[in-house]
């Protein structure tokens, strides 16, 4: 589990300055314990890192944000350093976070881990489809592994497993029409239907004949 953050922070006075533009009370790293502040600067720049990588952004921020949080909370520092990030809203800060622990609480680390690197869009802000395009196929999977092979395969099935339901309407589709078309021949081989299919039949095997394109002029 993620630890969450402290909803007391506004309450502790420490290491803050005044954003004169915005006049609220931020974080000034500056004034913080040298361990501290390194892994700050360090968290930072892969945050922004994160931010101009668009394919991994809520994802990936929502983990370095997490990290952050994980870092600042125990000193009640996390929200006065959301405070320092003006570009950043508090209100989609969290809810990347809550993206981030949403997956971390279905999948293993590794997975996630995987997921953020290679830029799958695991999420959504949707209840109904919390993991937006993979919501569905996430539920047909088999428990996901907690190694690093194992999780590199669990993906790359995942990936094949979303094709597989995005063209299973078309396939559904066509095989009815077929059930169709098979069942009113059946029922009348000499009506209209059956003269129909049958007009069709010589192309059907030139088509396959000629590896299912027109021949050319």
């Amino acid at each position: 589990m993620h630890e969450t953050h402290d909803t007391r922070d506004n309450a502790i006075i420490g290491p803050m300055t005044v954003n004169q533009m915005t006049h609220k009370t931020e974080l000034d790293i500056e004034k913080l314990e040298p361990d501290v502040r390194g892994r700050l600067v360090e968290l930072e720049a892969e945050l922004y890192g994160q931010v101009e990588a668009v394919s991994k952004s809520a994802l990936g921020i929502g983990k370095t944000l997490t990290e952050i949080s994980n870092l600042l909370t125990p000193m009640h520092l996390f929200t006065f350093y959301l405070n320092r990030l003006v570009w950043l809203p508090a209100s989609t800060a969290y809810r990347y976070m809550a993206t981030y622990k949403r997956l971390g609480d279905k999948l293993p680390e590794v997975v996630v881990e995987k997921a953020i690197a290679s830029g799958m869009p695991l999420f959504s802000y949707s209840d109904k489809r919390p993991y937006g395009r993979y919501t569905k196929a996430l539920e047909l999977m088999p428990e996901a592994p907690e190694d690093e092979e194992g999780a590199e395969r669990w993906i790359y099935s995942l990936r094949l497993k979303v094709k597989e339901l995005a063209h299973r309407p078309e396939r559904d589709a066509r095989e009815k029409v077929a059930e169709f078309l098979a069942a009113a021949y059946l029922k009348d081989p000499k009506g209209t239907v059956a003269e129909w299919l049958r007009s069709f039949a010589p192309r059907v095997k030139a088509l396959v004949k000629e590896g299912g394109h027109e021949g050319d002029d």
